[in-house]
């Protein structure tokens, strides 16, 4: 076995072991993560010593195994290792989880309780709302009212004002409780339960723990990111600014519920979820482009990743715009060099190196799976169908073509999944897709524009504003224009999800072969 491939197996094999565990006991501890851990390294152990067992100058005869019918030492090694691997993706997810008994704040739900706990992220502002995301540290309660160390994170919903930062550290009465469906998102993030509006809120100010590099980094990152906010409210009026904020930093507080709606109901969410999907189409758009103005292959790729990367900072560099901006230069990389090495291996590692970070990724982040689902189908099959479809006689304007492959590619992919999480399906998402992610690039580079002029004098903000609302019209009234036809609402079953997937790649991967051979005739 290559070398290649045992790194692509236990990469694999450590992302099967945090979808076993989120899969079968996505909120409570499935076994204690120390016994995963013994067994992980027993494992580990075992593996490491039959592959040391083999003798590198007399290698066996039977390159499948020892002697006939019996498997050799290196197969079994293997084995080991790939369930060592398994086991410390197992491992890792419990470990994720806050530990159930005295230590997590939802067995005193409906009771009033006073908790301690330090903002752990940027917090969320709304019109006359601000929610807060805060790892606990301490809770007071009960009988003997002393307090006690608490684990995990907590889902705080409070007024506007007074305002609080990244890194604040809070004192607050209030009653948890369990989080609601809208709130389960934020489970993504290792938050179990919330409270809204609490009777007193305090600011610990003698309290405030002193900040790592990091974390005094990231905050002045989040303060360039409410800079940037900022500005698009004062340049833009809804719903173009709720409609730029959400392509380009995938806050879509500010878009209202009629125009997610329509989003929904054509296909177009996924243009302010800030996903890699999104990203990658976006880079492909930015790449075909360069290329139709004049620039090289090898000039538009630095360009279009310096573009990416200099846009993740501008925005905050949260972790979602980190995954995706991660997500979309693997898939165009992969792409525009070829073999990018082994893209099937960097995608992999990737998510395997997500999951370590976040293992709850996995099942609470939709976004997450359709990032990684969409890379995957334009890695592999975008060429293709650009090639050997009807989407050939699409122009090359502005990359309408590279947008035609990759919106019918992702759409394959994506579609089973989405039926299985929401249930809703439309049949014009293509179409729709075609027509609007080619503008989304021209729209996100004029709106940036427009924010970077308005730094530097206001009125010429306020000019360059005017012709960035150009594409963002386009997008809302084609986008309320084909919400007109409606979107099928149908949900199925996990395994009728799969059978489906399954169907879509086998047959895609069948009509590749087939096409690939009748060309080489």
């Amino acid at each position: 076995m290559r070398k290649s491939t045992v790194f692509f197996v236990f990469c694999l094999a450590f992302v099967l072991g945090v979808a076993v565990h989120s899969f079968f006991s996505a909120e409570k501890r499935f076994g204690e993560p120390f016994w995963w851990y013994v067994v992980f390294l027993i494992c580990g152990t075992l593996g490491t010593v039959f592959l040391l067992g083999l003798n590198p100058s007399q290698p066996p005869q039977n390159p499948r195994g020892g002697e006939k019918g019996k498997p050799s030492l290196k197969v079994i090694g293997m084995a080991g290792l790939c369930l060592a691997f398994l086991f410390l993706g197992l491992f890792r997810y419990a470990q994720s989880i806050p530990a159930g008994e005295g230590n997590n704040v939802l067995q005193y739900a409906g009771r009033e309780v006073i908790l301690r706990g330090v903002v752990d992220s940027r917090p969320q502002r709304r019109e006359k709302t601000v929610t807060y995301v805060l790892k606990l540290q301490a809770i007071r309660g009960g009988e003997n009212m002393e307090w006690r160390e608490v684990g995990g994170k907590f889902l705080l919903t409070a007024p506007v004002f007074p305002a609080y930062n990244y890194g604040d550290a809070l004192m607050l009465k209030c009653a948890p409780a369990a989080l609601n469906a809208y709130e389960r998102y934020f489970m993504r993030e290792g938050v179990s339960a919330s409270c809204a509006f609490p009777e007193t809120i305090a600011s610990l100010a003698a309290e405030k723990p002193e900040r790592h590099f990091i974390a005094r980094v990231q905050d002045k990152l989040w303060r360039v990111r409410e800079s940037v906010d900022q500005r698009v409210r004062a340049l833009f009026a809804d719903p173009y600014a709720g409609l730029l904020a959400g392509i380009l930093y995938g806050d879509t507080s500010g878009l209202s519920s009629e125009l997610k709606r329509v989003f929904r109901i054509t296909g177009l969410a996924h243009i302010t979820a800030l996903s890699g999907y999104n990203i990658s189409v976006i880079s492909v758009v930015l790449v075909s482009s360069l290329i139709y103005i004049g620039l090289t292959r090898k000039q538009a790729l630095p360009v279009t990743t310096a573009l990416i990367v200099a846009f993740v900072f501008a925005t905050g560099a949260e972790a979602s715009v980190v995954r995706a901006a991660i997500m979309g230069l693997l898939a165009m990389l992969a792409k525009n060099i070829g073999r990018l090495s082994n893209p099937r291996n960097a995608l992999v590692f990737a998510g395997a190196l997500m999951l370590a970070i976040n293992p709850r990724l996995l099942f609470f982040d939709l976004g997450f799976l359709l990032s990684f689902l969409a890379t995957i189908a334009l890695i592999w099959f975008a060429d293709d169908i650009k090639q050997r479809t009807i989407i050939r006689k699409l122009p090359e304007l502005v990359g309408i073509r590279e947008a035609g492959a990759a919106s019918v590619v992702a759409f394959l992919f994506t579609t089973p999944l989405i039926l299985y999480k929401t249930g809703l399906f439309s049949p014009l998402a293509m179409i729709v897709n075609i027509l609007v992610v080619p503008i989304v690039p021209l729209a996100m580079a004029l709106g940036f524009g427009a924010i970077i002029a308005d730094f530097a004098w206001h009125p010429l903000g306020l000019g360059a504003a005017f012709l960035a609302r150009v594409p963002l019209d386009y997008i809302i009234k084609l986008a309320e224009w084909f919400s007109r036809f409606g979107a099928m609402q149908r949900q199925i079953s996990f395994i009728t999800a799969l059978v489906l997937f399954i169907g879509i790649v086998m047959s895609l991967y069948v009509w590749k072969k087939r096409t690939d051979a009748a060309t080489t005739l």
